[in-house]
């Protein structure tokens, strides 16, 4: 817009110069001022880069400037349809500014044109001496320049268009090409682990069938089991933990949870104390699901908390719940990252570390919420506590 404002400043001063030959002052000093004007925009411009204060000045001194110079020359046809010329006010305005700008533009456009009709009589004798000839020769001259100027600025338009059409038709081809790619590499990940679950679950099943249901080991080849089935044949891990089905049972969380922390060294989670009711607490939980979330969440207990301090689970009940808090000594959980640690794929680990994926608590909210229960974290004076609730079993009357 700048270089094709200098170039209508040097046509405007040659203008301003023919008038000024012809003896036509007036004229002359309408578009001097013009000029002196669209300079001083221009520097201002150039000072505070306000592009949207820049156009709308602009077109706002085009406006006043083609009915000033009419007015001048005698009226709407003894200049020659000077005001033609303020027909690139709308244009303008829907080339670089928003729809609403435009519109406001065109009613003063549309204004100003009813005004010079208004005017016409009244203007018409500031120029009674302009020869018949002027009138015509200045006629042929704005309606050629501003029929060239159109043609170009549609033709440019076009062009742009076109341009911009086919880097839309290459990007959507490099995005279909991309997406083509994806899919054939998703598939290829999905087979994959098709192929390692089937190997997995093969000797798993054969385990499970020496281990009876009273050993102590069948309670985790069942729970691998399960694992295996649930992210076999699904796309991605998240929308593996969400299809999860849950088996609500009464279950004695007390004693659970007392196992829970006996055997959690076995687990490479040392020093897991618990303390609570030595008396049965029956809630309604999915007893595998129940130990995958105490697990993930005691997995991230032992990550964080200092190498010599115990891990605690609690118990707590009342007349409707049965409340587990899971409490480290360790760091603080960062006030931009505890609103969203139930999020897959969040983590305070580095991106590039494979083995926090993000996963663990993400897993233990979905489960919570499948049994029914609840989730919660908070930091405490001397570290982290996780808030687990579960309804109390009701057996039916």
């Amino acid at each position: 817009m700048v270089q094709a404002q200098l170039i209508g400043i040097l046509l405007t001063s040659l203008w301003g110069v023919a008038f000024i030959a012809l003896h036509y002052w007036l004229a002359a000093a309408m578009n001097f001022i013009f000029v002196a004007l669209i300079l001083f925009i221009l520097i201002g411009f150039i000072l505070t880069k306000n592009f949207i204060v820049y156009v709308n000045l602009n077109i706002f001194v085009l406006l006043i400037w083609a009915l000033a110079l009419q007015s001048a020359l005698g009226g709407l046809f003894k200049s020659g349809l000077i005001s033609i010329w303020a027909a690139f006010c709308p244009l303008i305005a829907s080339l670089m500014l928003n729809r609403n700008t435009t519109i406001f533009w065109l009613i003063l456009f549309v204004i100003e044109m009813v005004i010079a009709i208004l005017l016409e009589q009244e203007v018409s004798q500031w120029a009674s001496h302009l020869p018949k000839s002027f009138s015509i020769a200045n006629g042929i001259i704005n309606i050629t320049s501003f029929t060239i100027l159109m043609i170009g600025t549609n033709l440019y338009l076009v062009s742009n268009l076109e341009d911009a059409r086919k880097r839309l038709d290459q990007l959507l081809q490099r995005v279909n090409e991309d997406i083509d790619k994806e899919k054939i590499r998703l598939e290829q990940d999905k087979n994959m682990w098709l192929a390692v679950g089937h190997e997995i679950r093969s000797p798993l099943q054969s385990l499970s069938a020496l281990y009876g249901k009273d050993d102590e080991g069948h309670r985790y080849i069942k729970r691998m089991l399960d694992a295996v089935q649930r992210l076999y044949g699904n796309a991605a891990p998240d929308e593996a933990f969400q299809k999860a089905t849950v088996q609500i049972e009464p279950l004695d969380v007390a004693n659970f949870l007392e196992h829970v922390a006996e055997n959690a060294p076995a687990a490479g989670i040392p020093m897991v104390t618990y303390s609570g009711s030595e008396k049965p607490v029956m809630v309604r939980a999915d007893e595998s699901l129940l130990e995958d979330v105490i697990t993930h969440i005691l997995v991230n207990a032992n990550r964080y908390r200092p190498s010599d301090t115990d891990i605690a689970i609690r118990l707590e009940t009342n007349d409707n719940a049965a409340v587990i808090t899971i409490h480290n000594k360790g760091p603080y959980i960062p006030d931009g990252l505890i609103g969203r640690i139930f999020e897959y794929g969040v983590s305070d680990q580095d991106d590039n570390n494979k083995e926090h994926r993000g996963q663990g608590l993400f897993v233990a909210k979905t489960y919570m919420s499948k049994m029914g229960g609840t989730i919660d974290a908070k930091n405490v004076i001397d570290g982290v506590e996780f808030m687990l609730r579960l309804a109390i079993w009701r057996p039916l009357q």
